[in-house]
């Protein structure tokens, strides 16, 4: 080969490199240290002269064989073994303030170093005539698979389990090894199996596109560290949110933080280069090449690879890069709930046991599980727990509340639980849970007979509720008489429900306790509040609106049953309550009228006789104020209006008629009502 040809052929090569580079330049520039992009892509190059190095000398040792067993044991084990070494090194040794998304960016830029001496070396060594081909399809499938093995990677350094973590592990390393080897072995294969490069590498682009976007929302291995948070643990409070924009979805109420799944803005540059390769694929494709005139006497299938199907690749890969919303997986990601009940024994003391909650989640993990806490549960306290549905239940399990979200409204309330114990029956459990969920999930989706019934799975009281508040005893939720908006669910405390009386006295209805609703009346019947609603202890309350009720009513069977049962219950305690109060004011009324006319005889009768100048004692003014319910001056100013016109009108707004003018017959020494004339 002369100075020119390889000289072009060097050029061929290295072309690819900066091209790419430019296709991902918005992700490179995620890591702004250029230097950082530097120092990653020269690892690259040095990994690549090594393996060069160490294959002239292991040449022999290994039968080349079949072409899969020389595509997947002499080129993809040795590259990515050595690329799986070296980006572990780098990813566990990296900087505190790690991120996942410039693990992928490092990896991506040591994939393109490698690619770029790999080329180089292939360029001053090989005269084949497939390296044209080489030279264009490597270099996306070196930094794509590169930036896989760092994603898994970097996942596995910012997890806390150490099952996901081996996982990850052996994820980095098999998912790029199987698309190196299968490249690899199509290139060897050689006849028509080159044209299967291209769907290849079209699905390492999606997936590729997918992790970028999603590894922009995993936080840092430092905000993780400062919460004492794992990767795990972060997953289940982030999964919160997402469970209940499906329940709001469900509901008829929509999303309104919607974001698109997918992101196209394409600039004026990109629509050019992308039109322009296109129209050179199409070109090629109706042009029918003449392989016999291309330079170098490429194969018919080679001349296909350059000139159309590696054409459309880099349209494709152009168009794609960057397609992928990141805020979707923040604002828009819905998944469907499966409500487990748990009950919940707190171990604040490790001398007593301090409380028992019962509670739900909406997903469960082989890890922790985040729970619909009503009230702070202490970070650090242990709890046994039992997890259990209507068909299924768990055994006793143990953990340790990691975190807890009570203290920001902002935030989903709940307390993430970390399992430290998983007896054998466990797993058995959790497998039943994965089987209950996805034939439900299906079922529903697919509408599926019953699939109405499964909503109910989905849709209960505790979670239509959109938001949760912590009132102290004495707070009125709301009065007798206002216009109703939102009803009401107890999570934690007691609520008395009062109604206020014409005479304006205040009765006690009921006392609602956790888990019940109310104030939803005023909502069914479109009428104001019937009554007033009070704390009777410290409370937390969960609020929703109206519509939330009728999807729950229209969702839920069963709860509408109930419903309709508590009402009927209520409305009978009503009854019964109204009817017990009036016996009792009335047996009250006779009590306080008895004491009164004593007390009016012998207070007059004293009066009246030391007027006479046969001495007398003192009046009680104090007493009988408490009695009528006044204040004493008025007390007084009573009993000297008796005393001097003996008028029962002078009683008018204390007492009723008859019993004002009992006084005054008692006053004169005539009987009354219940009573003999006393002698003497």
């Amino acid at each position: 080969m002369d100075v020119l040809s390889l000289t072009l052929t060097i050029i061929a090569g290295l072309a690819p490199v900066p091209v790419i580079y430019l296709f991902y330049r918005n992700y490179f520039r995620l890591e702004s240290r250029f230097t950082n992009h530097l120092e990653y892509f020269s690892y690259g190059v040095l990994l690549a002269g090594i393996l060069f190095i160490a294959g002239m000398f292991t040449k022999g040792l290994i039968p080349h064989g079949s072409p899969v067993l020389r595509g997947f044991v002499h080129a993809a084990l040795a590259e990515k073994a050595g690329t799986f070494i070296l980006i572990g090194i780098l990813t566990f040794r990296a900087k505190e303030e790690f991120t996942v998304i410039n693990g992928v960016v490092s990896a991506m830029m040591l994939g393109l170093g490698f690619a770029a001496l790999e080329n180089l070396v292939y360029a001053a060594t090989s005269h084949s005539t497939v390296l044209l081909v080489r030279f264009i399809s490597s270099v996306p499938l070196h930094i794509l698979s590169c930036g896989l093995m760092g994603y898994f990677l970097a996942l596995a350094r910012i997890s806390g389990a150490p099952g996901k973590r081996a996982l990850y592990v052996i994820t980095a390393f098999a998912g790029p090894f199987l698309f190196h080897g299968t490249y690899d072995s199509l290139l060897f294969l050689g006849k028509t199996m080159p044209y299967y490069i291209p769907p290849v590498l079209v699905i390492l682009i999606i997936i590729m596109e997918y992790v970028l976007a999603r590894a922009q929302t995993l936080p840092s291995q430092s905000k993780l560290e400062h919460g004492t948070l794992s990767l795990e643990d972060w997953r289940s409070m982030e999964m919160e949110p997402q469970f209940e924009r499906w329940i709001l979805r469900s509901m008829g109420t929509g999303n309104p933080e919607a974001v698109p799944f997918f992101s196209m803005r394409l600039s004026r540059a990109r629509i050019v280069v992308i039109a322009g390769l296109v129209l050179t694929a199409l070109g090629s494709f109706a042009a029918r090449w003449n392989v016999s005139s291309l330079p170098g006497c490429i194969s018919a299938v080679e001349a296909a690879m350059l000139f159309i199907f590696l054409p459309g690749l880099y349209a494709f890969n152009l168009l794609a890069v960057g397609v992928i919303n990141p805020r979707y997986f923040k604002n828009s990601i819905i998944r469907i709930p499966i409500i487990i009940d748990a009950v919940l024994s707190i171990d604040v003391d490790p001398s007593k046991l301090d409380d028992v909650v019962d509670t739900v989640t909406y997903d469960i993990s082989s890890v922790n599980s985040y729970f619909k806490t009503p009230s702070p549960l202490r970070p650090g306290s242990t709890v046994r727990m039992i997890l259990y549905s209507s068909r299924f239940s768990s055994p006793a399990l143990e953990g340790v509340v990691v975190c807890d979200r009570h203290h920001n409204d902002d935030e989903f309330k709940g307390s993430l639980v970390r399992f430290t114990s998983r007896p054998p029956g466990f797993y058995l459990f959790l497998a039943r849970y994965s089987l209950y969920r996805i034939l439900r999930g299906l079922s529903f989706n697919l509408r599926l007979p019953g699939s109405r019934d499964i909503r109910r799975l989905f849709v209960r009281p505790v979670s239509v509720m959109e938001r949760e508040y912590s009132y102290e005893a004495g707070h009125e939720v709301f009065r007798q008489g206002e216009e109703g908006e939102e009803f009401y669910l107890v999570r934690a405390g007691k609520v008395n429900i009062m109604k206020t009386l014409d005479s304006g006295e205040e009765i006690l209805l009921t006392t609602l306790g956790r888990d019940e609703i109310f104030g939803e009346l005023a909502l069914l019947e479109g009428k104001t509040r019937l009554a007033t609603a009070r704390c009777a202890s410290d409370c937390v309350l969960a609020v929703a609106s109206a519509d939330n009720l009728d999807a729950l009513i229209k969702s839920n069977p069963v709860f509408t049953r109930r419903l309709i049962e508590t009402i009927a219950e209520r409305h009978f305690d009503s009854e019964h309550t109204f009817t017990r109060k009036r016996k009792r004011m009335r047996g009250d009324m006779d009590k306080r009228s008895s004491l009164m006319f004593s007390l009016m005889k012998m207070s007059l009768a004293c009066g009246s006789g030391a007027k006479r100048g046969r001495g007398g004692g003192g009046f009680d003014y104090d007493l009988l104020a408490g009695l009528l319910n006044c204040e004493k001056e008025k007390a007084i100013a009573l009993v000297q209006s008796v005393r001097a016109c003996g008028d029962e009108t002078a009683l008018d707004g204390l007492i009723d008629r008859k019993t004002a003018a009992d006084i005054i017959r008692a006053f004169h020494g005539y009987p009354v009502a219940g009573e003999k004339k006393k002698r003497g």
